[in-house]
């Protein structure tokens, strides 16, 4: 397994600071990239990844592997994690100690898990599984958590401890989520650094949170706090060797502001450093836990019951019955923050959800754009890895909605809404699909020799999708886009062909023998196939005629990039 190498100092690459990065090339040691942003993706995500990834360490990071759910991971997951490191060949790959799914559905969370030998035992077996199918070491971070649960044979220290000594794997310390879970627990910080193995840390983070009526968040969304700093200062006393990320997720400052604050962290780290004496060994003897048999219940039902509660998009009452699996009497109650993860459970995935049909949230509005999403997700539960898919359904749905007036509260026609579900969704599909052979030059056509003609055969780049609508909506998706008002869709059958060229999701309006033409020679049919299927749509052109325009529409597809590959010519 490959060991992670010393990465310095660095920082989360988010889309904000994309254009910046690649044209200022900073100076910074490394970066982080979350892992299901670019699993299986092409495009311009992935033309960024690898331009930033030719100029620095990256290191890849992952919210989605689950390592503690009952179910196992999944395989198409860890097929794409193992390629994407292939590629990429960061220098290390991390997930958290947590688990995020439950019976095929995903909260999008990293909730917490139960400190206990027979948990232990579980996550010792899976973190195995995970290693032997990436090949690699892993690393795992300590999760924030703003609840615990009344089971435990050990602390979360000592079951790291134990992990790492079982499975090989190492540990990435999150200073700041340290720091909340002591202060939302009561917890000593200082003692759980003592039980950590130096050799185990392959790197920190740090990061800035929320305080709130008693309890603190872990938003990552402001400064890094004083008390954190002061933490990070003990870290690096105890972790001298272990690189350094600083991670910023909201209200995101200026690459040269975050460049700023993680230049308080060099400082910091320089200043520990200096008052260590030379060549100190701070390595402890492993922790022994005693075996111990939890009186609470096994790890599926304390899932079962902790899942009920965290995704039931209702808020938990103190006399709730369900509470009594977590720990009383901590400095966060039990029912606070158990109301944490329920109420960023929907505003997670409805957050991704806007971002996926913002001219749904124009249309609909905030209010009713909720409650849009609050139906869809009682039936259409996220059960990807990636948050990215959540809206995958969301076309369906909405065709699927059966309304006698078939209306919503604006007059908007029901399936104005499904039209605009389908281009949305399927531009979002298309903007980081994986890419493909390039296209032809449409020069080729030429090369066709008139015998040749009737059995040739096109190849088309799989980044296009063909989609039949009843309403004109891209008119409408462009107004929204660029903050103007746009006018009602015009209503009749309209088939839009969407597709990438280079970086930017384009589409063009298709006649019916175009579509006809098309569909048959995306299965693979012969240009005389597609040319008597374009023709069966055409009440108006003779055989002559049709040929004549689909010639014209291949040149126009291949001018577009569409097609890959000529055959038979």
């Amino acid at each position: 397994m490959t060991p992670t190498t010393q990465l310095g100092f660095g920082l989360g690459l988010r889309a904000d600071h994309y254009a910046w990065i690649l044209q200022e090339q900073p100076q910074l040691d490394w970066f982080e990239v979350v892992s299901e942003n670019f699993i299986g993706s092409g495009g311009k995500p992935r033309h960024i990844l690898e331009q930033v990834r030719a100029r620095y360490p990256v290191a890849l990071h992952g919210v989605g592997l689950s390592i503690a759910s009952l179910e196992r991971p999944q395989r198409s997951y860890l097929a794409g994690l193992r390629q994407l490191a292939h590629e990429i060949q960061p220098s290390c790959v991390s997930d958290h100690l947590c688990w995020t799914r439950h019976d095929g559905t995903n909260s999008h969370d990293l909730l917490p898990i139960a400190y206990t030998t027979g948990v232990l035992k579980h996550v010792t077996a899976r973190v195995h599984e995970v290693q032997e199918a990436l090949g690699r070491r892993l690393y795992l971070e300590n999760a924030s958590a703003y609840t615990a649960f009344a089971a435990a044979d050990m602390d979360e220290a000592e079951f790291f401890a134990e992990l790492c000594q079982a499975t090989g794997c190492g540990m990435l310390l999150d200073v700041n989520n340290l720091y909340v879970n002591a202060m939302n627990f009561g917890i000593s910080a200082a003692d759980y650094l003592s039980k950590i193995d130096p050799d185990a840390v392959g790197y920190m983070h740090i990061a800035g949170h929320s305080v709130l009526p008693q309890i603190r968040v872990d938003t990552h969304d402001a400064p890094v706090s004083d008390g954190v700093w002061l933490l990070y200062k003990q870290a690096v006393c105890r972790f001298p060797a272990a690189a350094t990320l600083l991670e910023w997720d909201g209200k995101v400052p200026t690459f040269v502001d975050l460049r700023a604050e993680l230049g308080k962290a060099e400082a910091a780290h320089a200043a520990a450093l200096s008052t260590l004496p030379p060549q100190t060994r701070t390595a402890k003897p492993p922790v022994q836990v005693q075996q111990q048999r939890s009186p609470q219940p096994d790890w599926p039902e304390l899932t079962r019951r902790f899942w009920q509660m965290a995704t039931g998009q209702l808020s938990i009452k103190p006399e709730d019955p369900r509470l009594d699996i977590l720990a009383a009497r901590l400095p966060a109650p039990a029912v606070v923050g158990i109301n944490v993860y329920a109420e960023a459970f929907f505003l997670r995935l409805e957050a991704a959800l806007a971002s996926t049909f913002p001219t749904l949230v124009y249309i609909l509005g905030k209010a009713d754009f909720k409650t849009l999403c609050k139906d869809y997700l009682a039936l259409y539960p996220a059960v990807d890895a990636s948050i990215k898919y959540a809206g995958q359904a969301m076309p369906r749905y909405l065709s699927s909605i059966a309304r006698s007036d078939a209306r919503n509260a604006d007059t908007v026609p029901q399936q104005v809404l499904a039209d605009v579900a389908a281009f949305e969704w399927t531009s979002s599909d298309l903007i980081d699909c994986r890419d493909g052979a390039p296209g032809l030059p449409p020069s080729d056509l030429t090369h066709i020799s008139a015998a040749a003609w009737e059995q040739t055969r096109f190849r088309f780049t799989h980044a296009l999708r063909l989609i039949p609508m009843a309403y004109a909506v891209a008119p409408v998706i462009e107004a929204v886009a660029s903050g103007e008002v746009p006018t009602r869709p015009i209503a009749g059958s309209c088939n839009y062909l969407l597709y990438r060229q280079d970086e930017a999701v384009l589409y063009m309006l298709l006649s019916a023998p175009e579509v006809a033409c098309l569909e048959q020679l995306l299965n693979g049919y012969a240009f005389s196939d597609a040319c008597q299927a374009a023709a069966a749509c055409s009440t108006d052109d003779d055989e002559e005629t049709i040929i004549t325009k689909m010639v014209g529409s291949l040149g126009k597809w291949l001018r577009a990039g569409l097609i890959t590959d000529i055959e038979g010519s």
